[in-house]
Parts: C-alpha cells; sequence; structure tokens
C-alpha cells in the first residue's frame, strides 16, 4: 500500500466525467489514521563493553528467531540531524518503518529488506569507527519479517566512549 504505520492520512473521494474531466459532484475529504503495528514481548539482553572508542555489542535474545534491528547513533549527531525535539525511542522505529517502505515502493518484498538489515539469534558487533570521548545511544527492537515493520518496544542504552588508546605502532623513515 505504500502507507506508514500510525500515520495520519487525508483520503479524498469524488466523481470525475471522464469525458470533459470536471468535477461533477462534491469532494468528500476523510483523514484516517493508519494501523499501528502489533507489537510483542520482545525480550533481549543487549550488553556494551567499552574499550577506548571501541565498543563491543552483544546481543543475546530469548528466542533466537526473532529477526530484529540495531544501530546506534552519537548523541549529539542525533540532535544535529534531528533536532532537539526529537524523540529517540520514537525516530528510530519510524526511520526503520519509513526505508522498509521505501524499499517496498521500489520493488524489494519487506522480507528481503529484513533479511538484508536485520538479525536474529546471538550476534557480537565490534563499533570500531567511532569517536573518543563521546556519549552514544544503542538501539534495538523486534521486526516482523513478513511486513518489515518493528514489532516490538525498543530498548535504548547510553555509553561515553573513553579517550582513544596510543597505538604502540612504529613508524620508521
Amino acid at each position: 500500500t505504500g502507507l506508514f504505520p500510525d500515520t495520519n492520512y487525508v483520503v479524498y473521494c469524488y466523481h470525475i466525467d471522464l469525458n470533459t474531466c470536471e468535477i461533477c459532484s462534491d469532494i468528500y475529504r476523510q483523514v484516517i489514521r493508519t494501523a499501528k503495528p502489533s507489537t510483542v514481548a520482545f525480550e533481549v539482553d543487549m550488553d556494551l563493553e567499552v574499550s577506548g572508542a571501541v565498543v563491543t555489542q552483544t546481543v543475546t535474545p530469548a528466542d533466537k528467531e526473532v529477526y530484529y534491528y540495531t544501530g546506534c547513533w552519537s548523541v549529539e549527531d542525533f540532535y544535529k540531524y534531528y533536532g532537539f525535539s526529537a524523540v529517540m525511542e520514537e525516530t528510530f522505529v519510524t526511520k526503520w518503518n519509513e526505508s522498509v517502505t521505501n524499499a517496498v515502493n521500489i520493488g524489494y518484498y519487506a522480507y528481503q529488506h529484513v533479511d538484508n538489515n536485520c538479525f536474529k539469534g546471538d550476534k557480537v558487533i565490534v563499533h570500531e569507527n567511532l569517536k573518543a570521548s563521546t556519549d552514544y545511544v544503542f538501539f534495538i527492537f523486534s521486526v516482523n519479517r513478513e511486513t518489515g515493520f518493528a514489532s516490538s518496544d525498543i530498548l535504548i542504552k547510553e555509553v561515553s566512549t573513553q579517550k582513544a588508546h596510543a597505538s604502540n605502532m612504529t613508524i620508521t623513515i
């Protein structure tokens, strides 16, 4: 359908004379709201281990067959990009759901988008390209493979990276 879940839309209905291309009835206007995707309980442990400017994210879901999406943002970058009134919990889920709709609109099936961007089962992700001495948020939520949409509440954890470790690399000229 190309519509985002839990979103207001305006539906217009009117009769057009196909010979003259003129509107020949009153215009009916109705505001509708698409359904919120049903959510399921998603039991997951997400541990974050910080070592300098590297964060190791360990994800352990209770149900190893549930698909989930996870990501991270620097807190500063999030508010620069989305504005200080943005709510992380809503923004991350909304942006994921929009990405699903966009993928479907260009010809992918929702399950293909999920398969290409989500995980299932235990996962260890090493985030090596982070800035030192910076606050980050890591998030995770389950995803319905058939619809592609987020299907659980979001879990968010915040950590701060430390100063980067000095390199022991020697350069000889």
